[in-house]
């Protein structure tokens, strides 16, 4: 057996737990180590019998020799930044720098609210966020104007929300009147440099996505209903929110964001778990186990090395992409540069505070009662810029919570006021007719006290108090209809953006037809010929009268109610009747006399007509002239 003992290695598994190595100079055993030399032979010894001495010595240790990188170690290679990359860098830095110098100009400084939410802008951090993105391509591809405050900032990071107020869909080639709406769904107009708010539009409606489009936004400002008329009046204490406008720069050079994909910097050093040393520690430690039973039946073969699998080029092919992509150009964004910042919370406070106090002046003219106008308030209070955001229920909420809910507190958001025409109509015509019905109720209450105090005083004198009492209820009969139309009057002026913006209307589509055809028939010179009428002599004393009917005509811009819109119409007619009438005789061509114009293409010829004129067919005429010259004015 002792001669077959150098056939089994140090690190079999008999020998390490049968055989003990002796130092010398100690009486401790320790177990063969591989270290030990080879041709010095051991035999295993009891720790109680005497030490024997030998002249055991330690092989000198060479350090292991590294291998090539493997699979392991390419993916972890670090690769340098190149060239490129570092002149990409250095490029937006300079745009940067361009677009400082640009603001300045403009009267931006580093500190102000306008130069943090340029930053904020081109900020790449906030790449993969949809609100940011969503904004980015409004301001780059919808062709906006951004609303950069002058105010300084009070180190708060612009929000989504807090940009979008600042940034307005509008038509630029004009700054008189023009509509403007901005990006969270405020609407106003822009007069020279007054920005005025007056209204909402909200963001999922189909009006407002067309004016997302820069190719459909002019037709869509052009649709949109007409606001209600702010008084101009000085001493008016109407005041919606307004905001000045210093300067104006057409082309702000925005610089362009750095895609978020590109690696921007170096990648980590790899894990020390995931080295590959330990996988060749694991299988050296398996191999100690495996070979020694090998070499009992022979030589085993040596342990193949592990197949390199081929690196992630991920981060060379990015860096090779961003070192051959052409650098994206400078993007000119138009920007107007005002006094403070837009908040949302305080514009919808003061829109809907000074609105509330219109409905009450107009109201007031009337000398409606309180309730009345109570019921007005609340029936309109749909139609108001804004509501407040229905929270949790207060059941669940804790005391400070619910003191700041009574108190007035809340989200303000834009309101919903698309409605189909039919519903809008049934349900103004039966606010009116209800609140009509309480107004008879309670001016009858009053007459009826009022009859019968007078009934204690004159008793005998019957004829008397019949007339009155006729006279009372026509003067209350008069009464209640003005009430009324001031009621109707009020509400319609108010909130006539509201009460129009209709959803399913297709009154766009007719306007642009009749339009196109007035165009057509001013081109062709329309005269009074054209409408069979014989002018003779009158010609310039006609011209007068179409031009008052027009001037009369173009007053129903103005006008929001019904009613002023029917007086219009009216005040038109009569001044046609009493400019007919004033001038001699005009004939109406007959049916034979205009066949003949048409075929012949000549003047118009000049019979007698045995029948008088007819005054209610030569009206119409007049009305369709005066209607296609006040459409030809500019």
């Amino acid at each position: 057996m002792g001669s077959r003992e150098h056939l089994f290695p140090a690190t079999s598994v008999g020998r390490s737990q049968g055989s003990v190595l002796q130092r010398v100079g100690s009486n401790d055993s320790m177990a063969a180590h591989p270290l030990l030399s080879s041709n010095h032979s051991f035999s295993p010894t009891n720790d109680r019998s005497s030490p024997t001495t030998s002249n055991t010595r330690y092989v000198p240790y060479t350090p292991r020799q590294r291998v090539n990188p493997t699979a392991a170690t390419t993916g972890t290679t670090v690769h340098p930044s190149s060239p490129q990359h570092q002149q990409g860098d250095a490029t937006s830095k300079l745009q940067l720098v361009n677009l400082k110098a640009a603001a300045q100009n403009i009267g931006l400084d580093a500190g102000s609210i306008g130069w943090a939410i340029l930053e904020k802008l081109v900020h790449v951090s906030d790449h993969h966020d949809a609100e940011w993105t969503e904004i980015w391509t409004a301001v780059t591809s919808g062709k906006s104007t951004l609303l950069l405050p002058r105010e300084h900032s009070n180190q708060d990071k612009p929000t989504p929300e807090f940009v979008k107020d600042h940034i307005i869909l509008s038509d630029e080639l004009s700054r008189k009147d023009a509509p403007i709406v901005t990006l969270s769904g405020l609407r106003g107009t822009l007069t020279n440099n007054t920005l005025t708010f007056r209204s909402t539009i909200h963001p999922s409606s189909k009006i407002f996505q067309d004016l997302l489009v820069p190719s459909s936004r002019s037709l869509a400002l052009a649709i949109l209903p007409d606001l209600p008329v702010t008084p101009s009046s000085s001493s008016s204490s109407i005041s919606y929110p307004t905001f000045s406008i210093h300067s104006h720069s057409p082309a702000l050079p925005l610089p362009p964001r750095i895609p978020s994909s590109l690696p921007n910097k170096p990648p980590l050093p790899p894990r020390p778990g995931n080295r590959v040393i330990s996988t060749s520690s694991a299988a050296s430690s398996t191999s100690r186990i495996a070979n020694p039973f090998a070499s009992l039946f022979g030589s085993g073969s040596s342990p193949k090395p592990p197949t390199a699998v081929p690196s992630s080029p991920t981060a060379s092919l990015l860096s090779l992409d961003s070192a051959n992509a052409q650098p994206e150009p400078v993007l000119d964004v138009s920007a107007f540069t005002i006094e403070r910042k837009i908040v949302r919370k305080d514009i919808a406070k003061e829109m809907n505070k000074t609105l509330r106090r219109e409905v009450k002046e107009a109201l007031g003219e009337a000398g409606l009662p309180g309730w009345a106008v109570d019921r007005v308030h609340e029936f309109t209070a749909e139609w108001y810029p804004f509501v407040k955001e229905k929270g949790v229920s207060s059941s669940v909420l804790g005391l400070r919570e619910k003191a700041a809910k009574e108190s007035g507190a809340g989200t303000y958001v834009v309101t919903w006021a698309e409605e189909a025409p039919d519903s809008a109509a049934a349900r103004v015509q039966d606010f009116y007719l209800a609140l009509e019905q309480d107004l008879r109720v309670s001016e009858g209450s009053f007459l009826g006290r009022l009859r019968k105090d007078h009934e204690n005083e004159e008793g005998s004198r019957n004829g008397v108090d019949d007339d009155r009492r006729v006279r009372e209820k026509v003067d209350s009969e008069t009464k209640i209809k003005e009430a009324m139309d001031v009621v109707e009057r009020g509400i319609c002026s108010l909130f006539y953006d509201r009460l129009y913006m209709q959803p399913t209307s297709d009154d766009s589509s007719h306007d642009e037809a009749l339009s196109s055809r007035v165009a057509a028939l001013n081109m062709l010179d329309l005269g009074l010929e054209h409408l069979d009428i014989h002018a003779d002599q009158a010609g310039p004393e006609l011209d007068a009268v179409v031009k008052a009917c027009g001037d009369i005509l173009s007053q129903l811009q103005v006008c929001r109610s019904p009613g002023d819109k029917a007086a219009v119409l009216v005040a038109a007619h009569k001044i046609v009747v009493d400019g007919l009438s004033r001038l001699p005789p005009i004939r109406l061509m007959s049916e034979e006399e205009s066949k003949a114009q048409k075929a012949k293409g000549s003047a118009i010829a000049r019979a007698k007509a045995e029948a008088p004129p007819r005054e209610s067919r030569k009206q119409l005429p007049f009305l369709v002239m005066c209607y296609f010259r006040w459409s030809s004015l500019p």
